[in-house]
């Protein structure tokens, strides 16, 4: 993006010495009119055109190339956002929600990619036409020329009318765009039932309330815009025939010639834009701030520590508590998981099972206490551990746009991947699902592609929440059969008593603790 901006600067700044020569070429087209110099006339209206239709060639030519240049760079850009995102601690990227990722991917990364493209450059090659315009006006009069400059400044009048008003406007707007953005994706993942409840009225009662209140924020942010209009438009009315009059007191008390007047008014235009656009690009770097603030927040923290796991992963909760916005689940527990055997959890929906997993795992944090696997913090943990080391199967499996030999072949390879083929064999679910996506397949299928693959992987710790969930009583017994020959730790969240039986600990969750029972 750094060498974008340096090429939207020089493209910039090439009208510059175009607007000076125009300047005098306009200068001596009016002496020759006012001399009758018809033929001087024409001669300089010709290279007048001439430049002009140069200029017009070269902007057609560069143009293309530079958006080139942006598009190319701005893929790039967005493949490393993606990448940095993907890296973050998982903690950060399980906790994010769909409305603060979409801000981040696309609101916040084109804010701040326009800096580089259009910002920087504009104020910098306005800055550079302002000292050259100025300093050219300055050689034909140097009161002239700063009396110009003390009027252009008027134009600050609207820019900080807008950073007083928008700034705050756009903030709330944004994060009411993050609102809309969670409530949409609930509802789609829930219109067929919201249908089934009948809670059609909620679901629309609370999207028109979200709407409402973007609405009256974006009228507050369209009444703000077109008040900068209006008062750009006078601004710009009293600068032009402002500047009309100066230059003709000027000209009347012989202070500076005709030919200067006109130069300096043929100046004036361009003068007072570049001055203007350098005011109106104030706010802009407040939200460029806001913007870059958000995602640092976002992306700052990274596994800069991590370390290797010890072939023993045991895992060990020394005095942990832990709450889920206010509420309270795990109060000072403490407990061991064996990584040689089967560990068991069970207990009530929604006491914390699952909780316990994510705590070990690093993806929520606790509030006191020490969490230790593998002999390291579940944030030290390195992730190109998963899923070959650790294979956390979560209670919802995700459903790829891949078929299964596709899913299996890029994280086993195309030969372990047999191995795969041959559990997804066992629990039987016949070749017709070979060719199907993962997000076609039923619950019950999805599942027994997902444990056909933590088995192939043979994992040192494998972890599986509610893995008989879809699955058939056939699938159940496969499962089970599995298990037991297994080599390694499995720890198991399950209601399934003949999963649980085959546990050497069960640990049972209840009232913010976790209970031995076996």
């Amino acid at each position: 993006m750094k060498s974008v901006s340096i090429i939207s600067v020089l493209l910039k700044i090439v009208s510059v010495p175009i607007g000076i020569i125009n300047a005098k070429l306009m200068a001596n087209v009016v002496s020759a009119a006012t001399a009758g110099d018809y033929k001087s006339v024409l001669k300089n209206s010709l290279f007048i055109l001439t430049v002009l239709l140069i200029v017009k060639i070269f902007d057609l030519i560069t143009g293309y190339m530079y958006q080139k240049k942006i598009s190319d760079s701005l893929h790039k850009c967005k493949m490393l956002l993606y990448e940095r995102y993907l890296s973050s601690p998982l903690n950060v990227l399980y906790q994010s929600t769909v409305g603060e990722t979409n801000i981040l991917l696309n609101s916040d990364f084109e804010t701040i990619t326009q800096k580089y493209i259009s910002l920087y450059p504009t104020v910098v090659s306005t800055i550079v036409t302002v000292i050259s315009y100025l300093t050219y006006l300055c050689i034909q009069s140097p009161i002239l020329a700063l009396v110009m400059m003390v009027i252009s400044f008027v134009q600050i009048i609207p820019p900080l009318f807008v950073k007083l008003f928008c700034e705050k406007l756009d903030t709330n707007n944004k994060d009411m765009e993050g609102q809309i953005s969670n409530c949409a994706l609930e509802c789609y993942n829930g219109f067929a039932t919201i249908k089934l409840f009948n809670l059609s009225n909620w679901c629309l009662e609370r999207m028109r309330d979200l709407h409402f209140k973007m609405w009256r924020i974006a009228n507050k942010l369209q009444a703000t815009y077109r008040a900068q209009t209006a008062i750009s438009g006078i601004i710009s009315n009293v600068l032009t025939y402002g500047t009309y009059a100066i230059v003709g007191l000027f000209v009347i008390t012989e202070y500076i010639t005709v030919d200067s007047g006109i130069q300096a008014i043929a100046l004036s235009k361009s003068l007072y834009a570049a001055v203007g656009s350098i005011l109106g690009l104030i706010p802009n770097f407040a939200l460029v701030r806001t913007a870059e603030k958000r995602m640092l927040s976002f992306l700052g923290e990274r596994n800069q520590n991590t370390k290797e796991l010890s072939n023993n992963l045991c895992i060990q909760f020394k005095n942990i508590s832990c709450s889920l916005g206010e509420k309270r689940i795990f109060d000072k527990v403490n407990f061991s998981i064996n990584s040689n055997n089967i560990t068991v959890f069970k207990g009530e929906n929604g006491i914390g099972k699952s909780t316990i997993v994510k705590l070990a795992l690093g993806m929520v944090d606790y509030n006191e206490g020490d969490i230790c696997i593998g002999g390291i913090s579940p944030k030290q943990i390195d992730y190109k551990n998963f899923p070959h080391k650790i294979f956390y199967l979560t209670q919802d499996d995700p459903a790829y746009n891949l078929t299964p030999g596709e899913l299996f072949s890029m994280i086993l390879g195309d030969v372990n991947s047999k191995k795969a083929f041959a559990f997804l064999d066992m629990f039987n679910t016949g070749e017709q699902i070979l060719s199907q996506t993962i997000n076609s397949l039923s619950g019950g299928e999805r599942k027994k592609v997902f444990l056909s693959l933590a088995f192939a992987c043979e994992p040192q710790l494998m972890i599986l929440d509610e893995p008989t969930n879809s699955l058939d009583r056939d699938g159940c017994d496969v499962l089970n059969k599995l298990l037991r020959s297994r080599n390694g730790g499995t720890v198991i969240i399950t209601h399934e008593k003949e999963t649980a039986d085959l546990a050497s600990t069960v640990y049972h969750v209840r009232e913010r603790q976790v209970i031995n029972e076996k």
